[in-house]
């Protein structure tokens, strides 16, 4: 959720204009816990030329395991070897990043937008690969 967010803030911030902003939680069934949150946003004053997404953002975190019935988590380490519910599977992270400053962003950071095509690079990988290969990441997305 927070590269979204922290899309809608930037966005707020360098224009002055509004933006529809709305989050819906998914819940299935009789859980307890959204199993996600259906996110909107629009900018109004540029008819959605300036922001404009409809995603869904899964309820998981990597380590942890949720009973999506209960609302209960645990660390993955300390959960019973049977799941009590399936999890999406985490997809690799992608980051795009910048030849020129050394810097790496969430595709969604609106730093983006200011890379030079020469400069710019598409990435599907891992975050540590790309330290390693001396990149760092971008304080305003902080993939």
């Amino acid at each position: 959720m927070l590269p979204f967010e922290n899309q809608v803030e930037d966005y707020v911030q360098q224009t002055g204009n509004h933006v529809l902003y709305r989050a819906t939680p998914i819940s299935e069934g009789e859980n307890l816990l959204a199993s996600g949150v259906l996110m909107e946003g629009y900018s109004v004053e540029d008819s959605g030329a300036g922001i404009c997404f409809c995603v869904y953002a899964f309820n998981v975190q990597l380590g942890v395991q949720i009973d999506y019935a209960t609302g209960e988590s645990v660390l993955a380490d300390e959960a019973p070897s049977e799941p009590t519910e399936q999890v999406p599977p985490e997809e690799e992270p992608s980051y795009v990043f910048n030849h020129n400053t050394r810097k790496f962003h969430r595709p969604s950071c609106s730093s983006v937008e200011d890379i030079k095509p020469s400069n710019r690079e598409d990435y599907s990988g891992s975050r540590e690969a790309l330290i390693e290969q001396g990149y760092v990441p971008c304080k305003r997305c902080r993939p």
